[in-house]
């Protein structure tokens, strides 16, 4: 998308559903290509916008620097990519190791035990505002507080949740990774294919 969707719709990163849909109202109102001014462009840069922005997973992928509109790599081709990584990493750090399988599988351990952690974190925080702004009566605009809140929150479980499961398909392939010569990561490289 070449236009920010937050920018086009005239709302903050932390708008919540109610603030979007109210923005697209009174933009899409003055855009219409039946009113003075409106345009067909006008109108549907409003509508890709809020389009993204409704869509929880998409929203996600924009919000962490992905292009929504490029089709993205497999799980398995970022897990690839995350292996070749970190073994880049393992070897910089210590060209001389003689079990990189072995690093690479504690260093990728360590990853999955860190998101984890962020991902109870981040699911106890979206239950708990959502629970709260249930029981709210009233303060109309605490409870919107609190929806973008578990907004934020759920945003944050869907990237982690990928997250982790590409550090868990890398895990798997670091099980297969053997090798004498540290070198030989270079060799796999080559097979992160893009889509």
């Amino acid at each position: 998308m070449s236009a920010d969707p937050y920018a086009t719709l005239g709302v903050s990163r932390a708008a919540g559903r109610d603030e979007i849909k109210r923005a697209y109202r009174k933009r899409a109102k003055k855009a219409h290509p039946d009113r003075a001014g409106g345009s067909h462009e006008e109108m549907a840069r409003l509508n890709k916008a809020v389009a993204l922005l409704e869509d929880p997973k998409k929203r996600a992928a924009y919000d962490a620097g992905e292009d929504p509109d490029r089709p993205a790599r497999s799980i398995e081709e970022e897990a690839l990519a995350m292996v070749v990584s970190a073994m880049e990493a393992v070897y910089a750090a210590n060209p001389e190791t003689k079990d990189m399988a072995d690093q690479l599988r504690r260093t990728l351990g360590g990853a999955i035990a860190a998101h984890q952690q962020e991902m109870a974190k981040a699911k106890r925080a979206a239950t708990k505002a959502a629970a709260v702004a249930r029981k709210l009566r009233g303060g109309e605009m605490f409870r919107e507080l609190l929806e973008r809140k578990a907004d934020e929150a759920k945003r944050a479980q869907i990237q982690l949740e990928r997250t982790l499961k590409i550090l868990g398909a890398a895990a798997d392939l670091a099980k297969l990774v053997s090798w004498d010569d540290p070198e030989a990561a270079a060799t796999i490289a080559p097979r992160v294919v893009w889509r």
